[in-house]
C-alpha cells in the first residue's frame, strides 16, 4: 500500500514542518517494513517476534524453533552446499532441497549413457545411493551475540583500516577457539552495517549421497518460460542422504558408514493449506539490502542492472543455441545455463518492480523523514553517500563489464586455475614436494573443468564478449588487447589467437602437466591466453583497489546511516539484511492481485500441468510414463477434488539461499518447499511490499506423490514421518 500525507489550511513553521515528517515517518514505516515483512535471527524471535506469530495462528513456541539445549525445528534444517537450503525428513538422514539446488550434482554424476538430469534417478536400496564428492551439508548448533567482545575498545575515533584489522583479529580468534579440526566450524559475521556480530557454531558432514530426482522435464517443468512466473508446476526437488560413522559423527565417505541419526526431522503434514493459513520459511537467505539509500538504488535501476541483464543475454543465446544442437553440450551447460539464466531474469524482474513501485521516490521520501526525526544530524550522511555513489559509478559499470563480459569467457577462468604454479615456478627457494603437491592438485582442478568445458562454445563467447568490451569500456578500462579494435575482422583475430592457446587442449595440458618442471613455466608465460589474462588481471586488480577505497568510506557512512535510522526510527521493529546465515521469515498462504483486472489464486494442481503439456513449448515436455500416471488419475491418497495440488503462494519473505527451505504450518510440520519468487514482486532484496511480494512452493502432496507414483519408492514413503 502507498501512503501519502495530505495537510489542508495548516500554516507551516519549523516546528509543526518537523512534526509533519515525524508523522509521515511513521506512515511510510508501513511502507518499508510490515511485521511480516523480514528475515529474523531464530534467537531473537522470543522477544521480538513471538507474540505476533501466534496471533497470527502460530501454534509452537520460539523454543520449539530455535534452542540449544533441547532438539528443536533448526536441527531440522540445514545449508545444502554453499548456496541453499534443505530439511530433514526422516531419521535417517534423508534430506530434500530444490531440484535445481541439486542439479549440479546430479549433472556431475550423469552421463550421456547415464544421464540423470534427463531421465531421473530413483534409489532402490542404500546401497544405490550415490556418493556426490565435495558435497557437505551444514546445521546451525549455537548464535552467540559478541557485539561486546568485538567492539570493545573501538569507538568513532578508531580509523577504519584499524577497525578491521581489529575486527579480523578478535573474529579469527573466537572462530578458532570455538572451531575444532574434524567436523565443528564456527565463524563471526556482521549485521546491521558493522553495528553488531554474532558468532555461529556449525556442524559440517561431508558425506552426502545422492538417493533420488524426477527427471528434469518434471522438476523443472516449466523451464525459463515458467521461471519466476504464476501459474508454476514445478516438482523443484531432490532426495539426498548424511552419512555417518558408527558413532553418528561426521567423517569422510567411507563404505561402511551408515546414515545420520538427526537430533530433528520434520513431520510432513498431507491435510492440505487453505488461504490465510499462517506460513513460516527456515533457512539461509543469501543476501538482501533492505537498507539501501536512494543514490545507491539508482544505480542499480538505471546502470547495474540494466548492464549485467544484456551482458547475461548475449552469453545465454550463445549457449541456448549450442545446446540445442548438441546432446553432450546441453548436458556439460545444464547447470551453467541455468544458474546464469536465473539472475539474469530476477535482474529484469527487480528493474521492473522499482519503477512500478516507484521504490526511490518511496525512499527518498522515506530518507527526508528521517532527517527530521534526527534534527538534521541525518542530511550529511546522505549527503555524503550521495557524493560517493557518483564517485563510484564509473568504477562499477567496469566492474561489470569484467566480471559478466570477459570474466565470462571460460578460458580465463582455466588460466587462472595456473597462477599458483605459475607463482611458485618463478620462486627460487619452492621444495619440489611443493611443486608437485600443486602439480597434483593443478590435474584434479582442471579434469573437472574439462568435463563441462567445450572450446568451441567458448570460442562463440569470447567473440561476443570481445566485441562487447571493446565497445562498452573506456580506453583506460581496456585490456592492451581491446584498444585497436576497428572492426570484426580485428575481433576475430584476437579471439583466434586466444584460443590458439594449448590450454583449450586437454591432452596437451595433461601431458604438460605430467612432464612439467620449473622451467615448463617459460611456455606457460607465452600463451597468448595467459598474457591476456595477466594483463586483464593487472586492471582488474588496479579498479578493485580504486573500487575498495571508495566502499570503505561507503561502509563507515552505511553504519553511520543505519545506526542513526534504529536510534530515531522508535516505532519501527528492525532485522538485519540476509547474508547467508540462518534466518526465520513468516506470512500467510495468500493469493494476490499483481494488475488491474488479475488475480493468481494461490495454488495450482495437476491440471493445469496437463493443460501446459500441449506440445507446443518444450519446456512444458512429459515424460510418456508420467503424462499416463496424470492422464489415468492414478493419484491414490494424495488425490484433492480429483487432481493433487501441485504449487502454492506464500507472504513469505524469501530469496535466493531460500531455495529448498522448508515452508512450516501452524504447527510446525513441513507443507512446502521454497523454491521461487514471484516476478511481479520480484525486487524483494531491495524492497519489500506484502500486498505483492510472494514466495513458490512445492506443495508436499506433489512431492510424495511423484516419490511414490513416478519413483515407485515405497521406501523412502515409509521412512518419512507423514501426519494428516
Amino acid at each position: 500500500m502507498r501512503f501519502k500525507v495530505v495537510v489542508s489550511c495548516f500554516i507551516l513553521t519549523k516546528n509543526n514542518m518537523r512534526f509533519i515528517f515525524a508523522f509521515a515517518a511513521l506512515l511510510l514505516v508501513g511502507n518499508f517494513i510490515s511485521a511480516r515483512e523480514g528475515m529474523w535471527l531464530p534467537q531473537l524471535l522470543k522477544n521480538l517476534n513471538e507474540t505476533e506469530m501466534r496471533s497470527m495462528g502460530m501454534q509452537i513456541s520460539a523454543e520449539d524453533i530455535y534452542s540449544v539445549n533441547n532438539g528443536s525445528i533448526k536441527d531440522a534444517v540445514l545449508q545444502f552446499g554453499g548456496g541453499c537450503t534443505g530439511e530433514l525428513i526422516s531419521d535417517r538422514g534423508l534430506l530434500v532441497t530444490n531440484h535445481h539446488c541439486g542439479f549440479s550434482q546430479i549433472q556431475s554424476l550423469s552421463t550421456i549413457e547415464k544421464n540423470y538430469l534427463k531421465d531421473g534417478y530413483w534409489s532402490t536400496t542404500d546401497q544405490d545411493e550415490i556418493p556426490c564428492p565435495g558435497l557437505a551439508v551444514t546445521f546451525v548448533r549455537e548464535i552467540k551475540d559478541v557485539s561486546k567482545i568485538i567492539l570493545e575498545n573501538i569507538d568513532e575515533k578508531t580509523s577504519e583500516a584499524n577497525r578491521t584489522a581489529l575486527i579480523k583479529i578478535k573474529s579469527d580468534s573466537l572462530e578458532k577457539a570455538m572451531s575444532d579440526k574434524k567436523s565443528i566450524k564456527a565463524f563471526v559475521r556482521s549485521f546491521f552495517a558493522g553495528n553488531e556480530y554474532y558468532l555461529f557454531i556449525t556442524e559440517v558432514y561431508k558425506d552426502i549421497r545422492f538417493v533420488g530426482a524426477p527427471p528434469q522435464a518434471v522438476g523443472k517443468f516449466g523451464g525459463e518460460t515458467d521461471n519466476w512466473v504464476w501459474p508454476r508446476h514445478s516438482a523443484d526437488f531432490s532426495l539426498f542422504r548424511i552419512y555417518v560413522d558408527k558413532n553418528n559423527k561426521s567423517t569422510d565417505y567411507s563404505i561402511d558408514n551408515i546414515p545420520y541419526t538427526p537430533k530433528r526431522s520434520l513431520e510432513i503434514n498431507m491435510g492440505g493449506i487453505k488461504e490465510n493459513d499462517f506460513a513460516m520459511i527456515y533457512g539461509f537467505p543469501g543476501r538482501t539490502n533492505e537498507f539501501v539509500t536512494s543514490p545507491a538504488l539508482e544505480l542499480y535501476l538505471n546502470q547495474t542492472d540494466p548492464d549485467r541483464v544484456s551482458i547475461r543475454e548475449k552469453r545465454l543465446n550463445v549457449w541456448r543455441q549450442e545446446m540445442h544442437d548438441n546432446d553432450t553440450i546441453r548436458l556439460q551447460y545444464a547447470a551453467k545455463f541455468s544458474s546464469l539464466a536465473n539472475y539474469y531474469k530476477k535482474w529484469t524482474g527487480e528493474m521492473m518492480g522499482l519503477r512500478r513501485f516507484k521504490v526511490i521516490e518511496v525512499k527518498q521520501e522515506y530518507e527526508k523523514s528521517m532527517i527530521a526525526l534526527s534534527k538534521g544530524k541525518l542530511a550529511p550522511v546522505l549527503d555524503s553517500i550521495a557524493n560517493l555513489n557518483r564517485e563510484i559509478k564509473p568504477l562499477s559499470y567496469a566492474s561489470d563489464y569484467y566480471t559478466e563480459s570477459l570474466q565470462g569467457i571460460e578460458l580465463l577462468n582455466l588460466v587462472s586455475k595456473f597462477s599458483k604454479l605459475i607463482a611458485l615456478s618463478n620462486t627460487d627457494s619452492v621444495k619440489t614436494d611443493v611443486l608437485k603437491a600443486e602439480i597434483d592438485r593443478l590435474k584434479n582442478d582442471v579434469r573437472t573443468f574439462y568435463k563441462n568445458y567445450s572450446a568451441k562454445t567458448d570460442k562463440q563467447i569470447c567473440f561476443e564478449m570481445l566485441k562487447l568490451s571493446g565497445e562498452k569500456l573506456e580506453a583506460n578500462d581496456k585490456p592492451v588487447a581491446l584498444k585497436n579494435f576497428r572492426s570484426a575482422i580485428d575481433i576475430q583475430f584476437q579471439t583466434d589467437k586466444l584460443f590458439n592457446s594449448f590450454l583449450v587442449d586437454t591432452s596437451k595440458v595433461f601431458s604438460f602437466l605430467s612432464s612439467y618442471s620449473k622451467k615448463s613455466v617459460k611456455k606457460l608465460e607465452k600463451d597468448p591466453a595467459v598474457i591476456f589474462y595477466k594483463d586483464f588481471t593487472a586492471l582488474n586488480k588496479n579498479l578493485g583497489e580504486r573500487i575498495s577505497g571508495l566502499t570503505s568510506r561507503l561502509m563507515l557512512l552505511q553504519r553511520s546511516y543505519v545506526e542513526l535510522i534504529r536510534t530515531v526510527d522508535t516505532s519501527r521493529v528492525f532485522y538485519p539484511d540476509a547474508n547467508s546465515t540462518l534466518r526465520v521469515a513468516y506470512g500467510k498462504i495468500k493469493s494476490v492481485e499483481p494488475a488491474d483486472g488479475k488475480t493468481y489464486k494461490y495454488f495450482t494442481t495437476t491440471d493445469g500441468v496437463l493443460e501446459k503439456s500441449n506440445g507446443t513449448n518444450p519446456d512444458y515436455s512429459l515424460p510418456d510414463n508420467f503424462r499416463k500416471i496424470l492422464d489415468d488419475k492414478n493419484f491414490g491418497r494424495y488425490a484433492v477434488n480429483g487432481s493433487v495440488p501441485v504449487n502454492f503462494l506464500a507472504s513469505v519473505h524469501s530469496t535466493g539461499g531460500n531455495s529448498g527451505s522448508p515452508v512450516l504450518n501452524a504447527k510446525g510440520q513441513l507443507i512446502g518447499i521454497n523454491f521461487d519468487g514471484l516476478w511481479e514482486g520480484i525486487m524483494t532484496d531491495l524492497y519489500y511490499d506484502e500486498s505483492y511480494c510472494r514466495n513458490i512452493s512445492l506443495d508436499v502432496r506433489y512431492f510424495l506423490f511423484i516419490v511414490d507414483k513416478l519413483g515407485n519408492e515405497k521406501r523412502l514413503i515409509d521412512e518419512m514421518k507423514i501426519v494428516n
